[in-house]
């Protein structure tokens, strides 16, 4: 079942909460930063989720002097209520390099939620990650500061 209140956001909402449904309908659990990072990159109109997010533009600020958000913090949240804004961003920003950024990341990311759905340890994703990109906080800054439409 999903909710949602009535207003000009129903669209956005609604695919931000059906997102959550059909993740925890597939998925004994999903981490709180990596749901709400798909919530939030699946709840803009397909054709705006690669460039037309509005957390878009402040990644694309922050890595251009440097700042990547570490992917550690976001994965010490255990509430919802640890989430502000910069962790919905910050979360968004890390989907948004695994989905389109290296496909070391892309593979990764698909593993660790086919390991979720079979029923084993996932361990952190920040761990795996790392295990496969080299220095993945210069392989996502380098996505976001060369990120743009072609």
């Amino acid at each position: 079942m999903v909710l949602a209140y009535r207003s000009r956001q129903l669209e956005v909402d609604l695919r931000h909460e059906c997102t959550h449904a059909l993740l925890h309908a597939s998925l004994p659990l999903v981490p709180l930063w990596l749901d709400e990072g798909l919530a939030e990159y699946f709840e803009v109109a397909p054709g705006k989720r690669a460039f037309g997010n509005p957390h878009l533009n402040a990644v694309r600020f922050g890595a251009f002097w440097g700042r990547v958000p570490r992917l550690r913090d976001l994965e010490s949240k255990s509430d919802l209520s640890e989430m502000k804004g910069a962790e919905y961003r910050n979360a968004w920003a890390w989907v948004h390099f695994m989905l389109h950024g290296s496909s070391e990341a892309h593979d990764e990311l698909v593993r660790f939620l086919a390991d979720i759905q079979a029923g084993e340890p996932p361990g952190l994703l920040s761990q795996r990650l790392a295990g496969r990109i080299a220095d993945v906080d210069s392989a996502w800054l380098g996505h976001f500061r060369k990120w743009k439409r072609r």
